[in-house]
């Protein structure tokens, strides 16, 4: 094995020469006697050449303590380093990884817990500095694990300073903790090093927070588990300092949303959002302070109890079609990732819903669909933000698949007999998120319907038609049965007595209310208890549904559609039943990757992203190699959270501009603290030997006196003091002879 000798202080190894000082005295003592014969040292001269050999023995022996002495005094003064070899064992190498996720962020006290991980790395490198020369560090951010700020630097007088400068603007970053790859990490790194030092000190400097640890079960995560498995209990340890905070109090905006399903230019649009008390006691009332464009204007949240999640709702009107986006923040607490969050929302020209008419008719007021088309868009100067193509059920069935898919919402008014073709295509629109509302009729074959929009429970249709029922000679009012369903929750009251005194229901379409169907009852004939008169279900899981009404569209079975409440229920549904704007695809997390549709033939190979920040800041995203495809737009690669335009630049100039919203990781704001006795309990008996956990706080040291290095200053001055006392010891023992 290689032995490796480095001095922590050399420059006093210029003292070196002062080791001559007792050969000189030595010397000049030998020389200052003069030589005088007299007769009674005649006798003495004859017994001192009998132990003259001796003699000199025992002066070149004091002689050479004297000189190791202060050999040894330069030495020790110098600091010599052993690494390898008998005297300072294998080499050391320190692998340490700093926590820098977003959670470090959090301000604990006087500083952020990355603030203390900085310092306490800084704290480690001095002591190492002075007692572990000739080992070896590595230094490693928890988000750039393959990227080392110091890579297998060997220990020495200049560490502090490299140390310090590595991580001089060093900030936490907006991700998570990955625990297994974290670990993995700190592997590769001791791996990559095992041939120069063989021992390993796995250090962690992390705020040791539960939720990046501890399991549901109370235990340590799997992963932890598993590599405490596989380390070398000769060779290798591992140190968890913890520099996080014990105020867990935070109180974050986990969800900034559309409250409907779509957004239309010109109408007002309902936004919610959620306000969620993470912390372990009860938030005061505080409020949200909303900025949309150059508007900002605040929410009043009430109290919210520890753990619980408050809902509060504006509207706001988009008066042009396009991206918009919506920032929403609460007060700046300790932890200020997730007291803001944006909303990218797209505000559309319409809503675009396509009415069947089963039975169409010359005079237009006549045509089955007359009534629903009316409700829909009136016309006018007043804007409805819904645009309605009515069509003939025979067009349905020749209608594209691409035509039908671009449509919000189908409305089918007393089609006699869709074809099984037909209800398949309706399934497949419906499971991609469209809204289909079936008004049946006097045209309507009942066993048709049965065969293919029934299919056993299988197709669209919520519940079993049954039979006609009703007389019209005898109508029946509504029974409104769901007041706290979409449909109905606006209003409730003055919808309920609409429907009770205004309409009448003289012929309907009975269905077989079963009870464990998981349907919604909304309308029923004349009471509570009723026969059924429209049920709604969701279907799929991109947010289709289905309602279906058992009576007609037009005023052959029904007064409904020629009262005030019908407009109101055709809006409700366009509302309610719509097809969801796809949402969730741009509020994304800052790991999380955005791709972007490129056509070769009209854009520009590459993806520009611009912050909306103000900053100015651009991102470039190349198209693949193919030149076709989509763009991976990877967010960890942006800066900062909030807004971001999607940029497409067209061949014959202009841009296509869409946005998008980074926002923070709701996880990191759990801040409840693990603490030091918690963690070890979580590990398996049997490996806790392998773990030392230390919780450091501000102007402690991070290392206390367990540092495990190859320093041989102690063994200097052991031995510096023992040759003392062997110069004394003799000296004074030949002095008596």
């Amino acid at each position: 094995m290689l032995i490796g000798l480095a001095f922590l202080h050399p420059l006093v190894l210029w003292a070196l020469p002062l080791a001559a000082v007792p050969i000189i005295i030595h010397l000049l003592n030998r020389r200052r006697f003069d030589t005088r014969r007299w007769a009674a040292m005649e006798f003495l001269l004859r017994a001192m050449q009998r132990n003259r050999r001796r003699l000199r023995m025992e002066q070149w022996l004091i002689l050479a303590l004297r000189t190791l002495a202060v050999l040894l005094l330069v030495f020790l003064v110098s600091r010599p380093q052993w690494s390898g070899g008998a005297l300072g064992g294998a080499s050391t190498h320190h692998v340490v990884v700093l926590d820098a996720s977003a959670s470090m962020a959090h301000r604990g006290g006087t500083d952020t817990a990355f603030a203390r991980g900085v310092a306490a790395i800084e704290d480690m490198a001095a002591r190492l500095a002075e007692s572990a020369g000739g080992d070896f560090m590595t230094l490693i951010r928890s988000d750039r694990l393959e990227d080392p700020l110091l890579a297998l630097a060997p220990i020495g007088p200049d560490l502090t300073r490299r140390v310090r400068e590595s991580l001089a603007s060093a900030e936490p970053s907006d991700q998570g903790l990955d625990v297994a790859a974290l670990l993995d990490g700190m592997t590769d790194a001791a791996d990559a090093a095992v041939d120069v030092a063989p021992q390993v000190e796995h250090v962690l400097v992390t705020d040791l927070k539960r939720g990046d640890w501890i399991g549901s079960d109370d235990g340590a995560l799997p992963a932890v588990g598993n590599w405490l498995q596989e380390l070398d209990p000769e060779a290798a340890r591992w140190t968890v300092l913890d520099v996080g905070g014990q105020d867990a109090r935070n109180l974050a905006i986990t969800a900034v949303r559309l409250d409907g399903r779509t957004c239309v230019a010109g109408l007002p649009a309902r936004i919610a959002v959620d306000v969620t008390n993470q912390g372990p006691d009860a938030a005061a009332p505080t409020e949200v302070t909303v900025e949309v464009g150059a508007g900002r204007f605040a929410v009043p949240v009430p109290e919210i109890p520890a753990g619980q999640t408050v809902t509060v709702r504006f509207e706001q009107t988009f008066r042009a079609a396009g991206w918009h986006g919506v920032r929403c923040a609460l007060p700046e607490d300790r932890y200020p990732s997730d007291d803001r969050r944006s909303l990218a929302l797209e505000a559309r020209r319409a809503v675009r819903v396509l009415v069947v008419d089963g039975d169409p008719a010359t005079d237009p007021e006549d045509a089955e669909s007359f009534f629903v088309a009316v409700a829909l868009d009136p016309g006018g100067d007043g804007a409805t933000g819904v645009e309605a193509r009515v069509i003939a059920d025979h067009e349905l069935e020749a209608l594209p698949e691409q035509d039908l898919a671009e449509h919000d919402l189908v409305w089918l008014c007393n089609v006699a007999r869709p074809s099984a073709e037909l209800a398949h295509r309706l399934e497949a629109y419906v499971d991609a998120g469209g809204g289909l509302v079936a008004w049946l009729g006097d045209r309507v074959e009942l066993g048709a319907w049965h065969e293919t929009m029934w299919r056993g429970g299988e197709g669209l249709l919520p519940l079993a038609l049954v039979e006609v029922d009703g007389d019209l000679a005898a109508p029946r009012g509504v029974h409104l049965d769901a007041a706290d369903h979409p449909l109905f929750d606006t209003a409730t009251d003055a919808l309920r007595l609409m429907f009770a005194e205004l309409c009448l229901v003289g012929r309907y379409v009975t269905m077989e209310d079963r009870v464990d169907a998981p349907v919604a009852r909304l309308l029923r004939v004349g009471s509570p208890d009723g026969p059924l008169l429209m049920v709604g279900r969701s279907r799929g899981d991109r947010g289709g549904s289905v309602h279906v009404v058992g009576t007609s569209a037009d005023a052959a079975w029904t007064n409904l559609p020629a009262q005030f409440v019908f407009p109101i229920l055709a809006d409700r549904l366009v509302q309610t039943a719509s097809r969801t704007q796809d949402r969730g695809a741009r509020d994304l997390r800052p790991d999380a990757t955005f791709a972007v549709e490129v056509d070769p033939a009209r854009h520009r190979p590459d993806v520009e992203v611009r912050a909306r920040d103000g900053s100015g800041e651009v991102f470039t995203f190349a198209a693949p190699p193919d030149g076709g495809g989509s763009v991976e737009v990877s967010l960890d690669q942006l800066r900062g959270l909030g807004l971001f335009d999607v940029v497409r630049s067209l061949h014959g100039g202009g841009e296509e501009v869409e946005t998008i919203a980074r926002n923070a990781l709701l996880s990191e704001g759990d801040l409840k603290p693990c603490g030091v006795n918690a963690f070890q309990a979580a590990i398996p008996e049997e490996l806790r030997g392998l773990v030392r956990v230390r919780e450091v706080r501000a102007g402690e040291s991070s290392l206390g006196d367990d540092v495990r290095g190859a320093s041989t200053w102690r063994f200097l001055g052991a031995l510096l003091l023992l040759g003392l006392l062997a110069e004394t010891v003799l000296a004074w023992r030949f002095g008596r002879r």
